[in-house]
Order: structure tokens, then sequence, then C-alpha cells
């Protein structure tokens, strides 16, 4: 288990392969077309996203930023004659990125508050109350931090779906194994 494979199921990553017999340069072409390549509030499609080399990221058009909303994140690759593209689902990075920050700044605060009970217990005596305060706050707030980062991502599950079908309809693909 990586990392941050945890992360992975905490956020609502998912990977969805799909099969088309379309070129790996065909699908991404015909995807292209169908998504604004612009971050404009109004545009001419539902979805919008970037394309570079044999990679695209794309996400539903929703009026400004949004931490949890869906990126799809394809990757084409050929496959005898047709090609599959590779579909990770999940938070794009600003969301993640906060998230983790977020709560690795808990778990500094938390650090620093259990040093300084150790050192209270060394130096002199401390009030029950810091003790019990320093020992659950910290944890409580980095477990609300994950529980809002789950619901959010919750919420936005059926974006996932959205994503994976338009993908799967403009590339004529069908989910392989």
């Amino acid at each position: 288990m990586s990392t941050w494979s945890w992360w992975r199921v905490l956020m609502g990553v998912r990977t969805v392969v799909l099969e088309t017999p379309l070129t790996p340069k065909e699908s991404f072409r015909r995807l292209r077309a169908e998504v604004d390549e612009t971050e404009a509030m109004f545009g001419r499609q539902a979805v919008v996203g970037s394309f570079e080399g044999d990679k695209a990221e794309i996400r539903l058009r929703n009026g400004g930023p949004n931490a949890y909303s869906t990126v799809l994140r394809i990757q084409f690759k050929p496959s005898g004659s047709g090609a599959v593209l590779i579909c990770e689902t999940g938070t794009g990075p600003l969301g993640l990125g906060l998230l983790k920050v977020w709560i690795a700044g808990l778990t500094l605060l938390w650090a620093a508050m259990l040093a300084n009970i150790l050192y209270g217990l060394i130096v002199g005596p401390q009030s029950e109350l810091d003790i019990q305060g320093a020992i659950v706050g910290p944890p409580a707030l980095i477990i609300f931090s994950a529980a809002i980062g789950a619901t959010g991502r919750f919420v936005a599950r059926p974006q996932d779906q959205f994503l994976v079908q338009f993908a799967a309809n403009n590339a004529e693909a069908k989910r392989g194994p």
C-alpha cells in the first residue's frame, strides 16, 4: 500500500479502463473536440479541460473553483488496433493539496502540544484540562477534516459517472477488464 493509498480511498479516487476500436490519436481528437479548453464561466461545452501529449484532464464546468469537484484524468494508450483509455476520477489537485496541508498542520500542532505536555510533566504540574485538550483536540480536528473531504467526494460522486460516460461516448469506448 503506497503512502497516500488511504488518502485515495478516502477521497474517492477510482480507476476505470475503457477500450475503444479507435486509435489513441483519434480518441484524443474526438474528446478534445467536445471539451472547452477555456476556464471561462460560460462556454459552448459543459465540460472543460486540458490536453497534453497522450493525457487529458477534464471536469464539469461549474462556474468557479470548487475544491471537491471531480476531475477525470485520462491516459490514451495503444492496444492492438485500438486504444485503451485509463481513466482516474477523483478530487482535483487543489482540493487534495489543501486538505493534505491542513492535516499536516494539525499533526504538527498536535506534536507541539504533546511536547508541551511532556515538558510540563518533567518540569512541574500541568492542569488536567490542558492535557485532555491537547490529546483529544487535534486528532478530533483531523478526523473532522477527513470527514469533510469524504463528504465532499460522496456528494460529487455522480460527476464521476457522468465524466466517465462522457469520455466513453466520445471515444466510442466500452468498459474494459
